[in-house]
């Protein structure tokens, strides 16, 4: 029971945003040059991910569309708040599928919260493996992002 309760604690402290003393988060190491620190980016050129990319866990297709675009890159213009951006996202093949659980999860509990829905459950490195296996291209990944906008309108 207790190593349980060890695992449960261990787990929660790893989807926090806030860094320890000194530490720096994988967000803010690989994301926040461009999303900047308090993720919401920066007007006209890269589009906020703070109150934004939870509202994508609401339909199916939100999970695997946010693990391809950390991964793959995405390129193409896209609307945020209603905001235009047409800048190519770079990938990250060099962050280990652990590192794109973390990284998502840290964005999402940390940035997008309210935005979750209620049964929200954090990327696993085995999840990201499965959803990475699909090798898309970033015009792919744009293609899904119109999906996935359109479905979203419709709830």
């Amino acid at each position: 029971m207790k190593s349980a309760a060890l695992l449960l604690l261990v787990s929660s402290l790893a989807f926090s945003t806030p860094a320890i003393a000194g530490q720096v988060t994988l967000f803010e190491a690989n994301c926040a040059r461009c999303h900047q620190r308090d993720a919401k980016g920066v007007a006209e050129l890269y589009p906020p991910l703070a109150h934004s990319i939870g509202e994508y866990l609401q339909v199916n297709a939100g999970r695997a569309y946010l693990v391809h675009v950390v991964s793959f890159g995405l390129s193409g213009p896209i609307s945020v708040h209603g905001r235009r951006y047409n800048r190519a996202m770079k990938q990250f093949p060099d962050l280990s599928d652990a590192q794109v659980a973390q990284v998502l999860n840290e964005v999402l509990t940390g940035f997008n919260r309210e935005l979750l829905p209620p049964d929200f459950v954090p990327f696993t490195a085995e999840e990201v493996r499965k959803k990475r296996a699909a090798r898309l291209t970033p015009d792919q990944i744009a293609d899904d992002r119109d999906d996935l906008m359109r479905n979203l309108k419709k709830k």
